[in-house]
């Protein structure tokens, strides 16, 4: 995510690995910053001072308390909340199926992150993407039942056979958790929200799945893209909607089998997409080294930077390529 200024990216360093009998292991991870100017990656949580006031204001009341240590980060998404904090909101895997709240404290050198409270996830859920709404609450993507150890490859099976294989969540302080009409569909991924967040972008995760736009309020799908394997959307400069996916025949169980500190070389894509009719417009694709299996790009200025779901680098396309 791009922090205000331009300057720094606020990076969620996840580190999963598949092992050989099709089970999802979640690890601890970091959440970081990027200098943009120096490269110079920093750590931000968690934190490596301890006694540090912490206060749970935000998310539900019963939060069981401050994730630390535990926090294995996936999804991301920062935004302003009515009285002018910045906040990030972070799907965990760590410990508990969770959405964790965090303030953005400081600039530059003394940008930091706050603990602020979390959301607990209902029962069986396997979360992926969130992203917040204006009154307080969020939408976060939930892919599949989250019943076994293998439950995630299964999904993934039965999503490429066109089976709905989850929905979206959304939660309000007031209501809890509450299941998106229209959203069910195979293996949803990335999600967006319009401006006025009364319409929501949802990606389905699978070669057949695509890109859906959807009316909050009536569940109606209003355009949709088919798109193969979306996996992260984010917002151009220009308005348009930047989604990053898989290419055709992308080898991705070997690169999720690897250590995170392995290079994938997955084929992936990046494409623009207008925000109204969803049509769609190639833009960049990949494979081999320096890095595949790009996930999410984000436009900073004068480049793109794309970050991947194995690997410890990003990369960096000039946005004069975008047409």
């Amino acid at each position: 995510m791009v922090l205000p200024g331009g300057k720094h990216l606020l990076v969620s360093q996840i580190d999963a690995q598949l092992d050989p009998s099709g089970s999802m292991r979640w690890k601890p991870g970091n959440l970081a910053v990027l200098d943009l100017r120096t490269h110079a990656v920093h750590a931000l949580y968690p934190p490596v001072r301890r006694g540090s006031t912490t206060t749970r204001s935000w998310g539900d009341a019963h939060c069981p308390g401050e994730i630390g240590d535990a926090l294995s980060p996936h999804g991301i998404h920062l935004s302003w909340r009515p009285d002018g904090r910045m906040q990030l909101l972070v799907v965990n895997h760590g410990g508990r199926e969770s959405v964790e709240f965090f303030e953005v404290t400081g600039r530059g050198r003394t940008l930091g992150l706050e603990w602020r409270g979390c959301v607990v996830a209902p029962a069986f859920s396997a979360l992926n993407d969130v992203v917040a709404l204006p009154e307080g609450g969020f939408l976060v993507t939930h892919m599949t039942r989250n019943d076994g150890p293998d439950a995630l490859v299964r999904g993934m099976q039965a999503g490429e056979r066109g089976a709905n294989t989850g929905h979206v969540w959304r939660w309000a302080s007031s209501s809890g958790y509450t299941v998106v009409r229209g959203s069910e569909g195979p293996m949803p991924n990335g999600i967006e929200v319009d401006g006025s967040a009364t319409s929501a972008y949802i990606n389905f995760g699978t070669s057949g799945g695509g890109v859906r736009k959807l009316d909050l309020e009536t569940g109606t799908t209003l355009a949709f893209a088919p798109t193969p394997s979306p996996d992260n959307s984010a917002w151009s400069a220009d308005g348009r909607l930047l989604v990053t996916g898989l290419g055709k025949d992308a080898d991705v169980a070997s690169c999720l089998q690897a250590t995170f500190a392995v290079t994938c070389n997955a084929k992936f894509y990046v494409a623009v997409l207008d925000p109204s009719t969803l049509a769609t417009q190639a833009f960049f694709e990949h494979e081999g080294p320096p890095m595949g299996m790009g996930t999410v790009a984000v436009q900073v200025g004068r480049y793109f930077y794309i970050g991947s779901a194995a690997g410890d680098r990003l990369l960096r396309v000039p946005s004069s390529k975008l047409q």
